[in-house]
This record gives C-alpha cells, sequence and structure tokens, in this order.
C-alpha cells in the first residue's frame, strides 16, 4: 500500500508543476495581448501624427 500512495503523490505533484506551468503561460500570453493591444493604439497614434507633421516640398537647410 505504501508503494501506491508513493505512486499516487509522485503524480499529484507532477500534475500539480504542469497546471502551475500552465497557468504561468496563460497569464504570461495575457499579459503580453494586453501590452500588444495598448501599443497597437499608441503606434498608430504616433503614424497619425508623423504624417501630418511631414510637409513635402518645404525646402530644409
Amino acid at each position: 500500500m505504501a508503494k501506491s500512495r508513493e505512486t499516487f503523490e509522485k503524480r499529484r505533484r507532477e500534475l500539480q508543476r504542469r497546471k502551475k506551468k500552465e497557468d504561468k503561460r496563460a497569464r504570461k500570453e495575457e499579459r503580453r495581448k494586453q501590452k500588444n493591444e495598448g501599443d497597437e493604439g499608441d503606434e498608430g497614434e504616433e503614424v497619425e501624427k508623423d504624417e501630418t507633421t511631414d510637409t513635402e516640398g518645404e525646402d530644409h537647410p
């Protein structure tokens, strides 16, 4: 019976470890998505600002 208990504990620890890794990966992925969503809006605004401030045909010394 001690052998089956060891096997059970070993399997339980392995499952907990896998779940912890999966949760960590999911949190990391979620943070990356949120960061990318925020960056996309900022980049789009910067591009629009750059386009409006650029003037073609203006002489530069």
